[in-house]
């Protein structure tokens, strides 16, 4: 059978020679427990403690120092967890508490980017009068998500991305509106360096369709005869020419159309039945390389 140990009652702090080393003592009054800690002199006694200083148990004792699971986490530096639901009746500019909430359709937060049910996470300093956060609402069901920043200034915009990665993300939503390096400067207004046979969209439309530019190389030009030139662009026939500049290039550069010193012209003119060219001279220009630039859209 274990020892039983009895331990002596009374109302506050034993006095002196109550306990000696190793007794216990209650004091009734502030439920307290006491153990003596020296023989020679009774009157030394340590308070252990029970609801008063035992509980919450400290961190360094073991325990959490905190009497809920949310205190508990955050007194253990787990603060990103999830913290429940949120409703109609919650301001999203109020919710600075590190962790991850959900709010369903028809019972959204006010200041929220989304109608539509979501994830909200708030990310930062760990106390909730930090100015340094971050939220981002993830649109359930999508893969739209919204961000924004807190600062002494308070919350900035809402700043939306499209993490679908075969969506165009337009100019209006921060993107290019293109999938193309090319593209994406005709979009925003930035002429590149034309590079021989390369087509660009020019970020103009006729007829809801989009207009393309492109330097064409026409080859070696006729003496005093006709060339056709097939002038199908990037797999899809051209629909409408809106522009056509042809150039001779050689010793010197000439316009098309032109007439030489010999009084013969040069031109070009395209069949309405097809989308082929031909480039007509009366005079010897097999010198000159033909220079095309020509704006269309396709079929």
């Amino acid at each position: 059978m274990s020892n039983i140990i009895k331990i002596k009652r009374g109302e506050g702090i034993p006095a002196n020679g109550v306990l000696k080393a190793g007794e216990l003592g209650f004091d009734t009054t502030n439920k307290d427990l006491y153990i003596g800690t020296d023989d020679t002199d009774n009157s030394v006694a340590e308070k252990i403690g029970l609801s008063s200083d035992l509980f919450p148990l400290a961190i360094d004792k073991g325990g959490t120092s905190a009497t809920t699971k949310e205190d508990a986490l955050t007194n253990l530096g787990v603060d990103f967890v999830y913290k429940g639901g949120l409703t109609a009746n919650n301001d999203l500019n109020a919710v600075k508490t590190n962790g991850i909430y959900f709010y369903d359709t028809g019972d959204v937060p006010s200041n929220c980017p989304f109608q539509n049910a979501g994830i909200v996470e708030v990310l930062g300093e760990p106390n909730n009068t930090a100015t340094r956060k971050i939220q981002r609402v993830s649109r359930y069901g999508s893969t739209e998500v919204a961000f924004r920043g807190l600062s002494t200034s308070g919350w900035s915009e809402w700043v939306y991305i499209n993490m679908n990665a075969n969506k165009i993300v337009p100019i209006t939503s921060g993107g290019t509106g293109a999938t193309t390096a090319t593209n994406a400067l005709n979009n925003l207004g930035l002429v590149p360096t034309m590079v021989l046979g390369t087509e660009y969209a020019t970020g103009r439309t006729y007829e809801g369709k989009t207009i393309y530019r492109q330097a064409v190389n026409l080859g070696t030009l006729p003496n005093a005869g006709t060339i056709t030139i097939n002038m199908s662009i990037s797999g899809a026939t051209i629909s409408r020419f809106l522009k056509f500049d042809v150039f001779a290039i050689g010793s010197n550069i000439y316009p098309f159309p032109f007439i030489n010193t010999s009084g013969s012209i040069v031109g070009w003119y395209r069949s309405s039945g097809s989308r082929s060219v031909w480039i007509k001279s009366n005079t010897d220009l097999s010198g000159y390389t033909g220079l095309a630039v020509i704006e269309y859209i396709k079929a």
